[in-house]
């Protein structure tokens, strides 16, 4: 059975890979920012064979839902510029 430090480094990378995924087929990309800082956390204190992997699947999915949240805030204001009566 593996020890616990090697089931954290497991959720984290699969919160990585996750975030990543949901950043770009979720909802304005808040689920990627989310799931990538719960991996970040999970990961915080290990130095394991995965660590590297993990860290840069969780930033990954942390910059892409970002910069698709601020693309669809974007959106949302040019789309309510446009056409005022969005705001119904």
């Amino acid at each position: 059975m593996a020890d616990k430090k090697q089931d954290l480094s497991l959720v984290s990378y699969t919160m990585g890979i996750l975030s990543i995924v949901i950043a770009l087929v979720g909802q304005a990309g808040i689920g990627g920012i989310i799931l990538g800082i719960i991996g970040l956390r999970l990961n915080k204190d290990k130095k394991n064979s995965l660590y590297q992997r993990n860290k840069k699947l969780n930033i990954a999915g942390i910059i892409i839902g970002s910069i698709i949240l601020l693309f669809s805030i974007i959106l949302y204001i040019y789309a309510v510029m446009t056409n005022p009566e969005l705001l119904i």
